[in-house]
């Protein structure tokens, strides 16, 4: 199996809605710096109100998971953002998350 598979592959449904959630937040983070780079109002005003309902739907994902047992574990979902991120070319992920730096985290005592 490969380390793009393999994550996905091992996440429990919470860990996989938080990550898929943080991943949506950062992407439209990312079209926002671009946005402002380049003096684009318009598209800074549209993906600022997508952005919005993201982030409240990670909200909820983030609540849930923080109600499960067992509580979803962070190295796994560091590694699945990391791991999107770099693939998707999401700037904003790449600076907060690089993939190197999650590639040997471990996952004893973490919450």
């Amino acid at each position: 199996m490969d380390s793009t598979s393999l994550p996905a592959a091992t996440l429990t449904g919470h860990e996989q809605r938080i990550a898929e959630g943080y991943v949506a937040v950062l992407d439209y983070m990312s079209r926002l710096a671009l946005a402002v780079d380049h003096g684009d109002w318009f598209y800074l005003a549209n993906k600022a109100g997508v952005l919005e309902q993201a982030a409240h739907q990670l909200s909820k994902a983030a609540l849930a998971g923080h109600r499960a047992t067992p509580v979803p574990r962070a190295a796994a979902v560091r590694r699945v953002v990391a791991d999107r991120s770099a693939r998707a070319g999401c700037r904003a992920g790449a600076v907060l998350h690089p993939l190197e730096r999650h590639a040997g985290s471990a996952e004893a005592g973490e919450r």
